[in-house]
C-alpha cells in the first residue's frame, strides 16, 4: 500500500539516501560519470538539501508498505508559477502507480496554498524515458497545445487555463485535468465511455 508524508529538513539524509539509488540509475544512460557526480553534489548534498528547505521547497516522500520509495519537490517561483523540481521513484516500486502518487500528491499540494489558476512547470532532459509519463499526467511538451488552446479562443499569452475536474452520480472525481493536457479529448471521452 502506497503512503505519502511532508518530509522536513530532518529528512535529508534519507532523501540523500534515495537519490543515491534512482538518480544514477535514471541517468547513468544519459549523462557521463562526472556528471552525474557532479549534480548529485550540488543538488543533493547535505548542504544542499538543507537550502533547498529552507529557501521553501517542499518535499513528499513517499512509501511502500513502510519502505520509502520515492520523493518529490516543489518550488513556489512566482505567484502564479510552480516549479516541480524533482520526481523519482526508485526502480524496483516504478510500475507500482507510485510515480502518479507523487505528482497528484504535488499539485494537491499547490492547490492547497494558491486557490486561484496557476502553472505547474516542469524540466526534463529530453531522452528521459520518463518523458512519457509526465505526458500522460497531462504536462505539455513544448507548450504547442497551450498556444493552440490561446490562439483558437483569441486569448493573451498570460492568461491561465483552467483546471476540468468530472465527477459521476456517486460523488466521485473520474476526470481530472489541470491547464492544457495532450490528448484532452481523447481522454475524456473515454472516461465517459468507462462509466
Amino acid at each position: 500500500m502506497l503512503s505519502i508524508r511532508r518530509a522536513s529538513e530532518a529528512d535529508c539524509a534519507l532523501i540523500r539516501r534515495l537519490a543515491g539509488e534512482v538518480f544514477p540509475a535514471t541517468y547513468r544512460e544519459i549523462l557521463a560519470p562526472a556528471q552525474l557526480d557532479y549534480m548529485m553534489e550540488w543538488m543533493y548534498s547535505e548542504e544542499s538539501l538543507q537550502g533547498q528547505f529552507r529557501a521553501g521547497h517542499v518535499w513528499f516522500i513517499a512509501s511502500s508498505d513502510g519502505e520509502p520509495c520515492g520523493y518529490v519537490s516543489v518550488e513556489r517561483q512566482g505567484e502564479d508559477l510552480f516549479l516541480l523540481q524533482k520526481i523519482y521513484v526508485l526502480p524496483r516500486f516504478q510500475g507500482l502507480g507510485a510515480g502518479e502518487f507523487l505528482f497528484r500528491r504535488a499539485v494537491e499540494y499547490i492547490r492547497s496554498v494558491h486557490s486561484g489558476p496557476c502553472m505547474m512547470e516542469l524540466n526534463v532532459n529530453r531522452r528521459n524515458r520518463a518523458l512519457h509519463f509526465y505526458e500522460r499526467m497531462g504536462i505539455d511538451r513544448d507548450g504547442s497545445v497551450r498556444r493552440q488552446i490561446l490562439d483558437t479562443m483569441h486569448l493573451p499569452g498570460n492568461v491561465p487555463l483552467p483546471v476540468f475536474i468530472v465527477g459521476d452520480t456517486f460523488n466521485r472525481v473520474v476526470f481530472e485535468s489541470h491547464g492544457y493536457t495532450i490528448g484532452l479529448g481523447d481522454r475524456f471521452l473515454h472516461t465517459i465511455h468507462q462509466l
